[in-house]
Parts: structure tokens; sequence; C-alpha cells
């Protein structure tokens, strides 16, 4: 129980920790499709809808599931077809549980196992898994790369934390299209970014993932909006560091 309650103390306080913050104008609307350990099921379908949109998005990887949660295929398919791919440690491992030197070894051992697969790929951003995180973790990923995206509800908006961006659950169990479009409502008027991210995308979708016409639905939903929908890469680059 004091374990539990140090590491959630942690967690909170590394809000205040390493921030490189950047301000994201209300009057823009910028929407980014992530991805976390991307099942084979997230890779094939979401590259697929997403490709048919003409629009790209962001897959956080861990090497070491390839074979048993991913293929080869899945992975080169992605990279083919223009899609960013991202960090999300070699082992999919918790850091908020983690000393420094683990936190290096996941980070470099992930980009050497990409390397060896693709020797142009190189990760520039980064998401956490399951969005736990400590000080120590927070403070050395964000050495490590342009950007962090946590599991914490909420838009980019404003002054923000390039190192602990919020995001909003694509979970179909949890989040039916009404709320997500009630969601889009709310995005209207705050502007800003809003990144998206889910994991498996097929009919019969976990707890963590959805449907392929809820995804399409949701990206469609996007488009008609009006909003720009781009890759974290591409999103970075527009932002002004004001720290």
């Amino acid at each position: 129980m004091i374990k539990i309650i140090l590491e959630t103390v942690n967690g909170i306080l590394s809000h205040f920790a390493c921030r490189k913050l950047a301000y994201i104008n209300p009057s823009e609307k910028y929407v980014t499709f992530t991805f976390d350990d991307v099942p084979s099921t997230g890779f094939i379908n979401g590259v697929e809808i997403l490709n048919n949109a003409g629009k790209k998005g962001t897959f956080y990887v861990s090497i070491n599931l390839l074979g048993n949660f991913f293929k080869l295929e899945d992975l080169n398919n992605c990279i083919n077809s223009g899609h960013e791919l991202g960090c999300h440690t070699y082992e999919h491992k918790n850091l908020s549980t983690l000393k420094s030197g683990e936190i290096k070894y996941q980070i470099d051992k992930n980009q050497e196992a990409m390397k060896e697969i693709n020797d142009n790929v190189t990760f520039e951003n980064f998401s956490f898994p399951k969005g736990a995180k400590s000080i120590t973790s927070k403070c050395v990923v964000s050495k490590r790369f342009k950007s962090c995206r946590g599991t914490e509800r909420g838009f980019n908006v404003k002054k923000v934390d390039v190192n602990n961006l919020r995001t909003i659950p694509l979970y179909e169990r949890r989040k039916k299209l009404k709320k997500i479009k009630r969601t889009l409502n709310k995005f209207d008027k705050s502007g800003g970014w809003l990144i998206f991210y889910t994991h498996d995308i097929q009919e019969n979708f976990t707890k963590y993932g959805c449907s392929k016409e809820y995804f399409k639905s949701v990206v469609a939903e996007c488009i008609n909006r009006g909003y720009e929908i781009i890759t974290v890469k591409e999103m970075v680059k527009k932002l002004t560091i004001i720290n």
C-alpha cells in the first residue's frame, strides 16, 4: 500500500519536473491519431483507414513485442505508407518503477532493435507505457525525445508541457461515438491540439480498442469538421518552445 501511494505521489510530482513548455494557439485545431503497443489489428486496420482518408498517424512500438503482438510485415507496411513510429520502450515497461539506467536501457535497446529492422527509422517521440511515469523517468525520457505523451485526459492548448502531452482514448466500450462527438464539440470551442490514442482495431475489440467502423467514423468526423490531421512528428515541428 505504501509503495502504491509513493508511486502515485511521484507521478503527480512529475508534472512539475523537466517541463518543456510550448504555446499552442486556441484558434488552431490539430488532431493526431496515435496507437500504443500496436497489435497487428491496430497496424493493419489503422494504417488502412488512415491511408484511405489520405492521413497519417503515429504508432508507438515496443520492438520486443514483434512476433507475438505484431508481425514484421505490419511494421514495414506502416513505415512504407509514410506513418510515424514512436518509442514505447523495448519491453513495454512501467517506467515509474525503474531506475535511470534501466530506463536508458529500455530506450536504447528499442532503438537498436528498430535499426536492425530498418536503419532509416529513428524514434523522435515517446509514449509512456500505461501512462506511468515518475520524476526520474520523465527527466530521463525528456532528454532523449522531442515529445512525451502520457494517458492523462484533455486537450493540449495554450501553455502545454510537451513532455507530458494529454490525450483522449478511443476505447469504444467506454466512449461511444456520442461521447466522442461531445468531446469534439468541446474541442471546437477550445481549439489547440487533440491527440487520440487506442490499441487494437477489430470487430471483437478489447477494452483498450475499438471497431473498424468506430475508428473510421472518428477519422471522418474530424475531417468533416475541418481539423488538420497530422502526426506527432509534424506537430512538434510547428511548436515554439517558450522555456
